[in-house]
């Protein structure tokens, strides 16, 4: 599911199923969705993936990682 670009900005995440930072929001994860803290020995620095509906987004390019 791609990102709203209409409300997505480089700091603020809206999925289109609906979720932001505001809900359940989105957290550091590695290519694979695989939930990680956000350091640089665990997190790849570029990958989040949404907790709603599990999509996975490139932070740089704001496109969503094909599972």
């Amino acid at each position: 599911m791609p990102l709203n670009m209409k409300e997505t900005t480089f700091d603020w995440f809206v999925c289109q199923c609906g979720n932001s930072p505001l809900y359940e929001g989105f957290d550091t994860c590695l290519m694979n969705g695989t939930i990680v803290e956000p350091t640089p020995a665990e997190w790849d620095g570029l990958h989040y993936v949404c907790l709603r509906c599990d999509a996975i987004y490139n932070q740089d390019t704001f496109e969503e990682v094909p599972r």
